[in-house]
């Protein structure tokens, strides 16, 4: 892993660096999971930048230097788009931050690049039919 993803995870706790080692892993194994569409794009870039807030494509496109329309086009090819996979990859740090309860929801909330602890909730119930908190005492 690079020394930027190293730094830029330092201020979280262990779930999200062992997250972003399993995601750079299966990028890097399966070319047809919907999170590695192929050299150039890798969900580690989305994840590097949730905690800033707001990840938009056009973002994501500059961090890849190429014009927004080709990675649009790039992700259509493999009938995807920036938001649906922008909800994957929160989703599935979502669900390894939950288990830790040293991590408080409104923690969870702000690393996933939500505004506020209730936004996530709605997100969270509308992706697993759950609040984050019913989810965390299974």
């Amino acid at each position: 892993m690079s020394s930027e993803i190293k730094r830029l995870t330092a201020h979280h706790k262990q779930p999200l660096y062992k997250f972003l080692r399993w995601c750079y892993r299966k990028a890097s194994h399966n070319s047809s999971n919907t999170l590695s569409m192929s050299a150039t794009f890798n969900p580690l870039l989305i994840v590097q930048h949730l905690p800033e807030g707001e990840v938009t494509i056009d973002k994501l496109a500059n961090k890849l230097n190429i014009p927004r329309r080709i990675l649009q086009r790039r992700l259509s090819d493999r009938d995807t788009n920036f938001l649906n996979i922008l909800q994957e990859v929160r989703f599935k740090v979502a669900l390894r931050y939950l288990p830790d309860s040293r991590l408080s929801i409104t923690e969870i909330a702000f690393s996933l690049g939500y505004a506020d602890q209730g936004s996530f909730s709605s997100a969270f119930k509308s992706w697993h039919r759950v609040s984050p908190r019913d989810y965390r005492r299974k």
